[in-house]
């Protein structure tokens, strides 16, 4: 039985729970070479229920036929060619070591551990995580 304290995880942020998290928002996307920074405002939550914590992201796009889909039978079948959001999270707080979480439009998870300078495998703590992805009229989440 799931405990009441948990919350829905199928992308769309509706539960209760959801309403007094704080809201995070004008962030800024890295910049890479050739790169406009121009797209379509991302807000964000974070949600602690007892023994996780929740990220929740609203990907605002006023033209949903513009958002970029990797599921199987599109032409874009990697992570990086699609709409994704990702995180990174550095527990030692050092910039050689982090966790780098990866989740696209199109439900494709990815998770990659950096130490030293470099891609780790195997994972050495293989964290559990899930996610699940929303496309509504004017957003995806």
């Amino acid at each position: 039985m799931a405990n009441k304290n948990y919350i829905t995880l199928d992308g769309r942020m509706e539960d209760k729970a959801w309403e007094n998290a704080q809201v995070y928002a004008d962030f800024k996307r890295m910049k890479s070479e050739g790169d406009d920074l121009g797209g379509a405002p991302t807000v964000f939550k974070i949600l602690p229920v007892e023994d996780r914590i929740y990220f929740g992201f609203q990907c605002i796009e006023p033209d949903m036929r513009q958002v970029i889909d990797n599921t199987p039978g599109r032409e874009v079948q990697e992570i990086w060619g699609a709409d994704r959001v990702e995180l990174f999270f550095a527990p030692t707080g050092s910039t050689y070591e982090y966790y780098q979480f990866v989740v696209t439009f199109g439900g494709k998870m990815v998770c990659n551990y950096y130490a030293e300078g470099g891609q780790i495998r195997p994972e050495p703590y293989a964290p559990e995580w899930r996610s699940a992805v929303y496309a509504g009229e004017d957003r995806w989440s």
